[in-house]
C-alpha cells in the first residue's frame, strides 16, 4: 500500500512540475480568445483519425500475438482489449491499463499473463523506434537542439538497449537462460525455477520477431498507426488557423506527435497530465512558427489532449459497461506470481 501511494505521489509531483513549466506566464484571456476563434469542424476528422490509429494498433497486436495463440484473435477483440487498457491508463495511476490488457487477453484467449506482457514490450519497443524515426524526419525541417536533442539521444540509447536485449533472448535463448541461471545462484531453488519459468514464457511472446513477414508487418502497421495520429494533429493545427504548405504542416504535426508521445513515457498522473503539455510546448517552441502565438499554441495542446482523453476514455467505458467490468478495480488474477 505504501509503495502504491509513493508511486501516485511521484506521478502527481511530475505532472504538477510539467504543468507549471508549460503553463506559467500564460495570458489566459488570449488563450480563451484562441479557443473562441478555432474552427472545431476540423475536430471530426481528427477524432476519426485517432480511432483509426487505435484500430491499426489492434491489428498490429493481432500480428504480434499470432505465433503464440492456438487460433487467431478477432480484430474486434484485440481492439476492445487495447482500448480498454488505454482508457484505464487515463483514469488509473501507475499505468494500470497494461495490467487490464494482460487480464483481458488472458480471459479471451486463455494465454499466460507473462506471455501477454512480452507482447506489450514488443509493442512499446516498436512504438519508441517509430517515434524516434519520425522525430528524425521532422528534424530535417526543424533541427533539434538543447532539451529535445537530449531527449532523442537518451531515448535512442534506451530503446537500442531494449532491442538488443530482446534480440539476444530471441536468437541466443539457451545462452541467455544459462546466464540468467548463473546470475540467480543466490536465490532459493524454488524461486529460481519460478523466475526461469517466467523468462521462458516471456520469450514465447517474442516469437513474431523471428518471422521476417511478421516483422515487416509490425513495422508497417507501426508507421501506419502513428501516421494516422500525426494527421490528427495536423487537423487540429488547421482548426486553429495554422496555414502552411502541406510538407511543413505535416512536419509540425509529426514533431508534436513524436515529442508528446516520447515525453509521456515519464511516469506522471493518470492521463499523462503535464507531460503531454510539456511535449507539445517543446514541439511548438522548436517549430518556431511566426504565425503561431504562444497562447494559440497552449490552446492547441489543451484541445488535442482533451480530444484524445475523451475519445479513448469514453470508448473504454463503453466497452467496460458492455462487458460488465469496472475500470476502477484491478482484478486479483493479475498477479504474475501466481503463474
Amino acid at each position: 500500500m505504501m509503495r502504491k501511494r509513493l508511486i501516485i505521489a511521484f506521478g502527481l509531483v511530475v505532472s504538477a512540475f510539467f504543468l507549471w513549466l508549460t503553463l506559467r506566464d500564460q495570458a489566459w484571456g488570449e488563450v480563451a480568445a484562441a479557443f473562441g476563434q478555432a474552427d472545431y469542424r476540423w475536430l471530426l476528422p481528427a477524432a476519426l483519425l485517432i480511432m483509426v490509429d487505435y484500430l491499426i494498433r489492434g491489428w498490429r497486436w493481432q500480428i504480434i500475438l499470432r505465433p503464440i495463440l492456438s487460433r487467431p484473435l478477432p480484430l474486434g477483440s484485440s481492439f476492445s482489449i487495447l482500448l480498454l487498457g488505454f482508457a484505464a491508463n487515463n483514469v488509473l495511476p501507475a499505468r494500470a491499463g497494461e495490467l487490464w490488457r494482460m487480464w483481458g487477453l488472458s480471459q479471451r484467449a486463455d494465454v499466460r499473463k507473462t506471455v501477454v506482457l512480452s507482447t506489450l514490450v514488443v509493442e512499446r519497443l516498436f512504438d519508441g523506434l517509430t517515434l524516434l524515426f519520425l522525430l528524425a524526419l521532422s528534424g530535417l525541417l526543424f533541427p533539434l537542439q538543447g532539451q529535445a536533442q537530449m531527449v532523442e539521444t537518451a531515448l535512442a540509447a534506451l530503446f537500442g538497449v531494449v532491442l538488443l536485449g530482446l534480440l539476444a533472448f530471441l536468437f541466443f535463448e539457451d545462452q541467455m537462460v544459462r546466464l540468467a541461471t548463473l546470475l540467480m545462484w543466490p536465490f532459493p531453488h524454488e524461486l529460481r525455477e519460478r523466475l526461469l519459468g517466467l523468462i521462458d514464457r516471456f520469450t514465447d511472446g517474442l516469437h513474431a520477431l523471428r518471422r521476417p513477414r511478421a516483422l515487416l508487418a509490425i513495422v508497417f502497421t507501426s508507421l501506419l498507426a502513428w501516421g494516422s495520429q500525426a494527421l490528427s494533429y495536423a487537423a487540429i493545427l488547421l482548426a486553429f488557423g495554422l496555414r502552411l504548405d502541406p510538407l511543413h504542416l505535416l512536419g509540425v504535426a509529426t514533431l508534436m506527435l513524436a515529442l508528446i508521445n516520447l515525453l509521456i513515457l515519464i511516469p506522471a498522473a493518470p492521463g499523462n497530465v503535464g507531460t503531454y503539455e510539456g511535449g507539445g510546448r517543446l514541439a511548438l517552441s522548436i517549430a518556431g512558427i511566426a504565425a503561431l502565438r504562444g497562447e494559440t499554441g497552449t490552446a492547441i495542446i489543451l484541445v488535442s489532449h482533451m480530444l484524445q482523453w475523451l475519445l479513448v476514455t469514453a470508448g473504454g467505458l463503453i466497452i467496460a459497461a458492455q462487458q460488465g467490468i469496472s475500470l476502477a478495480r484491478v482484478p486479483s488474477e493479475l498477479s504474475l506470481a501466481e503463474e
